[in-house]
């Protein structure tokens, strides 16, 4: 397709027609439509339209003005977007079309984006390479096979391995700038990973001002006052961010944004992908080498060990009862399925509990008959219930006890979005640092 005076709508065209030799039965009423005439963010003119998917899932195509950025150096600051995919991405947020997949076309350049991983999947820089591999993934009958569903993605190791390398590039900067220890630095990086998990899964402030949007311009004193403005209510009123002082961190914001290298890095992390900030990345990525392995051959042998079901899984109180797990025998993924299967049953005892109370009866174990009843707990707050009451985790390594906070709070964050829990405080994380010797057994392990 020539591009001499070729505007966005025609590229559209265009491509309605090729995907209709590829076997979509579009209506010929489908017309591409106008971003936004009076948009200043360099899209003014751009036209997009929408496209269902075989498998109920759907796709945005925009034709934009100009080339698609290139993302080789994007890709070496272990960044996972341009600036110009952050700003357009904001524009669709803005105008409010929501969709799976994101289909962005240039002149002659193309991007497939996953929109809610944040993923570039695919890349083409001419006609000729968007016909080989753009193309063949969008013919009808390769997306009913599931040619975008089952389109590889970044593994959970190279997520994790761009993140360690991100936070452990950023966290030698500023801390060189401005003579920090590198302790200080982990726990400032803990920190702003774990707000940004938070905004993620929709926890603390409401604002139009996102950490994606960090990278759409030089706004020197807002970065401070950004972080300042997530860290306080996320410390305080969720204690979301545990055992560190407030003040200590809000002077590191108040040195990195005084000079300047604050703005640098956040406008770096506006580009790293959602698909990075779970609990099972963040495990991956800042656990030691002994953990990553006890966690790697838990994740290939699907062990659980003999002591979780008990010999009599009727008789347990499961809004009473307490488990430990030895983090240095089960490693992280292990840490997270004990985690993942209490809540649920947690959740489920309390959903027990309350239909006994609706009943007038009396809920939980009847061994002792003068002891009160437990305490009532909301089927939706079961995450923070475990947490509180229920979750120990024990190591011999206090370098572990940051990697057990940050991965269980992460977690518990996800659970409260999926059970639309109340905005209320998270528990605090229990981690015993114990001398005893490290048990020599290989073998994933919950004490009771």
């Amino acid at each position: 397709m020539k591009t001499g005076n070729v505007t966005p709508e025609d590229r559209l065209r265009h491509l309605l027609s090729l995907l209709s030799h590829l076997g979509w039965g579009l209506s010929p009423t489908t017309r591409p439509q106008e971003l936004g005439s009076r948009r200043r963010d360099g899209l003014a003119g751009a036209a997009w339209m929408a496209l269902a998917l075989p498998d109920s899932q759907s796709m945005l195509v925009l034709a934009v003005p100009g080339a698609m950025p290139s993302l080789h150096d994007a890709f070496k600051r272990y960044e996972d977007l341009a600036r110009e995919h952050r700003t357009i991405l904001r524009a669709l947020r803005d105008e409010r079309l929501v969709a799976d997949y994101l289909l962005l076309l240039g002149d002659r350049s193309a991007h497939l984006i996953d929109i809610g991983s944040e993923d570039v999947l695919l890349t083409s820089a001419s006609d000729e390479e968007f016909g080989v591999r753009v193309l063949p993934v969008l013919d009808l009958q390769a997306l009913v096979r599931g040619s975008l569903s089952a389109f590889p993605r970044k593994s959970l190791h190279q997520r994790a391995r761009e993140l360690a390398d991100w936070t452990q590039l950023w966290a030698t900067r500023i801390g060189g700038r401005l003579d920090l220890t590198p302790g200080v630095m982990a726990r400032f990086f803990e920190w702003l990973h774990l707000a940004r998990v938070a905004e993620q899964n929709q926890i603390g402030p409401r604002a139009d001002e996102t950490f994606g949007s960090m990278a759409l311009e030089n706004r020197a004193p807002a970065a401070r006052r950004f972080l300042e403005d997530r860290f306080r209510p996320l410390h305080g009123q969720w204690f979301l961010l545990q055992d560190s002082p407030l003040k200590l961190l809000l002077d590191v914001v108040a040195q990195a944004g005084k000079d300047g290298i604050l703005d640098e890095c956040l406008a770096s992390y506006a580009l790293l992908g959602a698909g990075k900030f779970d609990a099972e990345v963040l495990a991956e990525a800042f656990a030691d080498e002994e953990l990553r392995h006890r966690s790697w051959r838990a994740s290939v042998t699907d062990e659980l060990p003999d002591t979780w079901h008990g010999d009599d899984e009727q008789a347990i109180d499961w809004l009473q009862v307490r488990w430990t797990v030895d983090l240095d025998r089960s490693g992280t993924v292990v840490l997270l399925r004990a985690f993942d299967s209490l809540v649920e049953r947690a959740r489920e005892a309390a959903l027990a509990q309350r239909s006994a109370l609706d009943r007038g009866e009396r809920p939980g174990m009847q061994l002792d008959l003068l002891a009160g009843a437990p305490d009532e707990i909301a089927p939706q707050e079961a995450a923070r219930h475990v947490l509180k009451r229920v979750l120990t985790v024990r190591t011999t390594e206090p370098a572990r006890v940051a990697v057990a906070r940050q991965v269980l709070l992460a977690r518990a964050c996800d659970w409260h979005r999926r059970f639309q829990a109340p905005d209320e405080r998270f528990a605090p994380v229990h981690v015993d640092v114990v001398r005893a010797p490290r048990p020599a057994a290989a073998s994933a392990e919950y004490l009771n």
